[in-house]
């Protein structure tokens, strides 16, 4: 069933050939135990069966006086930028169904090519061939599928033999995964130990990707999240600053949403319970390696003592994940809190800016209600007396003479009024017309800025004095000199815009405050 599977599972398979190496190491009986091989080295395509079926070169003298070893065909700097999406295999096909026909590897690493996260798998099998002999297989792989175009990550596969008591299979990785390294302490431990373990290059690979830089960026995270907290007005740290420790600074308030979010995501980067998981069958599959030994195997030298060693690194590792899940659960919680905390104060200054700019809007209706009044008056003023006052002008020019004899009389050059009054009136009603459009257009873009500037400034003000929170809004600065410390006070600042000349409100800081010595943390 497996074989039919598996042979399904290639038909869709992508095959991309990567660069090859090897890494054999046999440790035989006598009197000074020593490795055959412990360096990796390159493999070509054309020696790779011959490695499989150890012809040729890899011919070995013999393999009755083995006690254990390794035998990995490594790809330790995959270079394809879809090496590990779903369904892309590294090996060419006929090689990896030799690979893994030969070697007795699990079928089922093909499938978890669409695997998320780490993936841990183990299971016991016997030979078709031989059902007295016994293999202990394992499929261990973790990738990010994808990354700015590119996929990175590792996989490995192994079949463990309990009759040949030879670890074989096969090793793959992206650079970033430190694959050498990982080859050069399993070589290392090899020839510290004599014993050749099933399990060990799993707990190095375990081991690398727990690496201590997380519990780090966790430490790391925590000390931006203590700055957000004292800026919000937490009293928790209200103690003495360390020698060698800035001042505090003030954070914009529109800046901490996003503080809040780069946060959050950094501390959900590597789960704890997600390799919590990888653990707990490691440990399965250690115990279960144990137990399957005959006590003759048991007797090799320095195999018990490397399988107590394994169980101690993975009850570790343990231990550390869930320290580490528990610590993580507290900075998010703590970030939930400050975020509940950001949108008090945004709506506390969205609801006092909408009260002010109503009550602004009350004062300029108002006033605008009175100059309605005024200019209504005046317009039923203009329209008495203005009729009265525009015949008696133009009656009282010189075209008109009515002293005279015949009843009166009009001069002929009346035209010259006209000419001159009209494109004049014109001239002056054009140019008065869009000097008030301009200066209209630019008035309501400043008073917007600057009302809103001045209301967000005075808004921010009096939450930062009711709350003692070190927050501010966009338009407001800072002064850290010694002689503005204890004083507040707004100022403008010229600004180019456009090539004109804005005025942008400046919120100035709040009185200095002395902070006295107060509890730790408490260890959190």
């Amino acid at each position: 069933m497996d074989d039919l599977l598996f042979r399904k599972c290639l038909e869709g398979f992508e095959f991309v050939p990567e660069d090859m190496k090897y890494l054999e190491i046999l440790n035989y009986q006598g009197q000074e135990p020593k490795c055959h091989d412990s360096e990796v080295h390159k493999l070509s395509i054309h020696d790779l069966d011959n490695f499989l079926h150890r012809k040729g070169v890899f011919a070995s003298p013999t393999l009755d006086g083995v006690t254990n070893g390794i035998r990995l065909v490594i790809q330790d700097d995959v270079q394809g930028a879809t090496a590990f999406n779903h369904n892309v295999m590294s090996f060419a096909e006929p090689h990896y169904v030799s690979l893994v026909s030969s070697m007795n590897l699990p079928p089922q690493a093909v499938e978890s090519s669409s695997v998320v996260g780490p993936f841990f798998w183990w299971g016991l099998c016997r030979d078709p061939a031989d059902k007295e002999n016994k293999f202990l297989q394992l499929v261990f792989r973790k990738s990010d599928v994808r990354w700015k175009g590119t996929s990175r990550g590792w996989e490995m596969a192994l079949s463990y033999s309990f009759r040949a008591k030879i670890t074989s299979g096969y090793v793959r990785g992206t650079k970033s995964a430190g694959i050498i390294d990982i080859m050069e302490s399993l070589s290392a431990a090899c020839a510290k130990e004599v014993a050749v373990h099933p399990l060990l290059l799993p707990l190095l690979m375990l081991e690398a990707g727990l690496a201590p830089t997380t519990e780090i960026n966790q430490r790391q995270i925590r000390d931006r999240l203590r700055d957000l907290e004292s800026a919000m007005g937490g009293d928790r740290y209200n103690m003495a600053p360390a020698e060698g420790y800035g001042p505090e600074t003030d954070i914009m308030l529109d800046k901490i949403n996003r503080e809040l979010a780069d946060l959050q995501c950094k501390v959900m980067w590597k789960r704890p319970q997600v390799w919590q998981g990888a653990v707990g069958r490691l440990k399965d599959a250690t115990g279960c390696f144990w137990e399957r030994l005959s006590d003759q195997d048991r007797e090799i030298k320095g195999l018990e003592d490397l399988q107590a060693t394994i169980q101690r690194r993975l009850d570790f590792a343990s231990v550390r994940l869930d320290g580490l899940e528990s610590y993580i659960q507290v900075s998010l919680e703590r970030l939930d809190i400050q975020r509940e905390v950001m949108n008090s104060f945004i709506s506390q200054r969205e609801s006092r800016l909408s009260l002010s700019i109503a009550a602004q809007q009350q004062r300029l209706a108002q006033l605008a209600g009175r100059e309605s009044t005024s200019m209504k008056t005046l317009t039923l003023l203009g329209a008495v007396f203005l009729p009265s006052a525009l015949v008696s002008s133009i009656f009282g020019m010189s075209f008109f003479d009515f002293v005279d004899e015949n009843g009166g009389s009009v001069s002929s050059r009346v035209w010259i009024y006209f000419a001159i009054c009209i494109p004049l009136t014109a001239v002056i009603v054009g140019t008065w017309w869009t000097v008030d459009r301009r200066r209209l257009k630019q008035a309501s873009a400043e008073v917007s800025d600057q009302e809103m500037s001045r209301l967000e400034g005075r808004i921010m003000k009096a939450i930062r004095r009711r709350t003692g929170a070190r927050v501010m809004s966009e338009g407001a600065h800072v002064v850290h000199s010694d002689e503005l410390r204890r004083q507040e006070y707004a100022g403008f600042e010229k600004v180019d815009v456009r090539g004109g000349k804005r005025a942008r409100m400046l919120e100035r800081v709040m009185p200095w405050r002395q902070r006295g010595v107060g509890a730790s943390e408490d260890g959190v």
